[in-house]
């Protein structure tokens, strides 16, 4: 029938590498494909989407890294 497995999107809204990224290369390197779907959202220059590539993980690009780190300025107060 149709595919079970559960599909997981990862969005990384930088094209540097640190922390966040490689414990994300060692997660979808280590998880169960016969499980998880997973795909990747994430600057196309940087070094997950060539790792994304080298893995066979679905990937899209996108370029959300300035607008994600100015979205603080905008927050609006809690409703009281």
């Amino acid at each position: 029938m149709g595919d079970d497995r559960v599909r997981l999107l990862f969005v990384d809204h930088v094209p540097e590498t640190g922390g966040g990224q490689v414990v994300l290369q060692m997660l979808l390197a280590n998880l169960p494909r016969d499980r998880f779907r997973p795909a990747v959202a994430c600057a196309p220059e940087g070094a997950l989407w060539r790792f994304c590539e080298r893995q066979s993980v679905p990937r899209f690009a996108h370029w959300l890294g300035d607008d994600l780190r100015t979205l603080g300025r905008y927050q609006t107060r809690p409703r009281s």
